[in-house]
């Protein structure tokens, strides 16, 4: 009996037969937060061998600036000696 006098009856298997849905909505939440977890682990994978392959680019890109930068520094010298010659 509860507070007020009233019997209340209670059947086990009335209270599974209520949870069930609860239980179905978690596990389908809980399914979709794993595979949301396991595709931001994959995108994050991916996006760490692209900032990888990206900054060894950027190396390599740095090392032909300078490489051409020398080189344009020697021309420019050239040129002057040549000019320096002639004259």
């Amino acid at each position: 009996m509860n507070k007020k006098g009233l019997k209340i009856n209670f059947n086990s298997k009335d209270a599974q037969t209520h949870n069930q849905p609860a239980q179905s909505v978690s596990m389908t939440l809980k399914t979709s937060l794993d595979n949301l977890i396991e595709h931001v682990v994959t995108l994050s994978s991916i996006y760490d061998e692209q900032i990888y392959e990206l900054r060894n680019k950027t190396r390599e890109l740095k090392r032909e600036v300078n490489q051409l930068k020398k080189e344009m520094k020697e021309i420019k010298q050239w040129q002057t000696q040549k000019k320096e010659s002639h004259n």
